[in-house]
């Protein structure tokens, strides 16, 4: 059986696309469109296919696909449509072709996999600000938090990124907030992979710009753990925990709290051997918290130890 890359790379080069774009179709046999899918799907990994693509008319056909192709179609447009949406421009095309409401429809009763391709999809459309609050009142957050509970390892990750995506908006935060988005999203940060940790503390850093959540988010004992992320996550993950520490830490019981569970010292390394939004997000953390007097002499300190730290054992560069 020929490859997939080299039917897709010969049917592109042959002038085909359009020809492609129209097995998706109705007309044609679901085996032939969900090839069809698949072809679009990996030359959508190539920037110089996805101008073209879109020019043919992938985008309102695979929508199409979405609302009544078989289960594994579905699945597979929903993919296609993720690796298309990797810039504004193409983002807002494929939101105008009418993607979000079967994408919701796929991420709520879809097989595990096109649940995971949906959410997926939704994270990357809520990159656009025109698009958050619809996808907000869609019905996508309530299937989000579905899919952070009970999803795939995977389908949990995508969840939580597409909910840091949605609580960007203020509505939105409220949305998670009363879906029950907080305690999964606080479970995925305690016991997920590296990349799931690191989107959970993301969602919970925008959540908790909200003063209401701030309280909410410290009641779920999130702050245990996003210090313990802070110390030994990834550098997204740590510069992630630390926006988070951050934002919570505008509130004085919170500040007492991030106090108590260690994290002074771990947020002066951060400040300085961190990355950029890191370092940032560390030294608003720092800032916040010297607000209370308690404090001030300990964060001297560990950015005294901190410094000193790096004289002996500087960064490789």
């Amino acid at each position: 059986m020929e490859d997939i890359a080299e039917i897709a790379i010969s049917s592109a080069l042959a002038g085909g696309l359009p020809a492609l774009v129209a097995r998706l179709g109705y007309h044609g046999t679901p085996t032939d469109r969900q090839d069809a899918a698949a072809v679009i799907l990996h030359l959508a990994g190539y920037e110089d296919f996805r101008l073209p693509l879109a020019q043919a008319g992938a985008f309102s056909m695979l929508v199409q696909m979405l609302i009544d192709g078989t289960p594994d179609g579905k699945t597979v447009a929903a993919v296609a449509l993720q690796n298309l949406t990797d810039r504004i421009e193409t983002i807002a095309a494929i939101a105008a072709a009418g993607a979000i409401d079967p994408l919701v429809a796929l991420l709520c009763n879809g097989t595990p996999a096109g649940r995971e391709g949906a959410a997926h999809t939704l994270c990357n459309l809520a990159l656009h600000r025109d698009n958050e609050l619809p996808i907000g009142q869609s019905g996508a957050i309530e299937g989000l938090v579905s899919l952070l509970r009970e999803g795939t390892p995977l389908g949990a990750v995508a969840a939580a990124a597409a909910l840091r995506n949605l609580a960007n908006n203020a509505e939105n935060e409220l949305t998670i907030v009363a879906a029950g988005g907080i305690e999964p999203l606080v479970n995925l940060l305690v016991g997920g992979s590296p990349h799931g940790r690191t989107e959970a503390a993301g969602a919970l850093r925008n959540l908790a710009v909200d003063a209401e959540n701030k309280v909410v988010i410290a009641a779920a004992s999130a702050i245990e753990p996003l210090v313990v992320l802070l110390v030994d996550g990834t550098p997204g993950g740590r510069a992630e925990a630390s926006g988070a520490l951050e934002n919570l830490a505008y509130d004085a019981d919170n500040t007492v709290a991030i106090a108590a569970a260690g994290a002074i010292p771990a947020l002066t390394e951060l400040l300085i051997g961190g990355t950029l939004a890191g370092q940032d997000f560390a030294a608003g953390a720092l800032q916040q918290m010297s607000l209370n007097a308690e404090y001030t002499a300990s964060i001297t300190a560990a950015l005294a130890a901190s410094v000193a730290k790096t004289l002996v054992h500087p960064p490789h560069l």
